[in-house]
Formats: C-alpha cells, sequence, structure tokens
C-alpha cells in the first residue's frame, strides 16, 4: 500500500518537495534521496489536525494549521518523521 505520495521542483539552489502521507493512524519515518548538489539546510512545515476529520470553520478556526516539522538533511538524503493523514512541504538549500 502507498502511504507517501508527492512531488519535487527546483529553483535554484532551492529543491522544494511535497507530500501527503495518507496512512489515517501511524507515522511515517521516511527518507527521501537527493540528487543534483547535497543538502545545505532544510526546514519542513507539516499542515495536519487532531483527527482525520478535523476540519476549520468559524467555531473552530484552528483545528487544521500549519506547523513546524523536524527534518534532517546530511549530504543527499532527507530524513522525518511524518503524521499520519498529513500533507509535508520541505524546502531544502542545495550546495
Amino acid at each position: 500500500m502507498v502511504r507517501l505520495a508527492g512531488s519535487a521542483s527546483r529553483s535554484g539552489n532551492t529543491l522544494t518537495i511535497t507530500a501527503s502521507h495518507t496512512h489515517l493512524t501511524e507515522p511515517l519515518d521516511t527518507s527521501i534521496g537527493v540528487s543534483g548538489g547535497s543538502i545545505r539546510n532544510a526546514r519542513a512545515v507539516v499542515l495536519t489536525g487532531p483527527d482525520i476529520h478535523a476540519h476549520n470553520d468559524f467555531s473552530h478556526p484552528n483545528d487544521v494549521r500549519p506547523a513546524s516539522a523536524s527534518v534532517e538533511g546530511e549530504g543527499r538524503e532527507l530524513r522525518m518523521r511524518i503524521p499520519p493523514a498529513s500533507v509535508i512541504k520541505i524546502s531544502a538549500e542545495l550546495a
């Protein structure tokens, strides 16, 4: 079963990866190989809520919101734990 789907693009020395983790209850420890340069630094933002049915409305305007996420970049590899039922954006500066 595919649990992670996404895309990547590069503009200059910035690599942007966006992905969605589709499993409803289990986080995903993953590593992503990078070609075309080594990683200088990386940061991530994740969009998720308290459960799969969470959504924002007037009475709960902040149930789903972006938050910083931990990502490690070393050499040509990015490593992170992606929360269940979430979308993540990773920005990496390449050397």
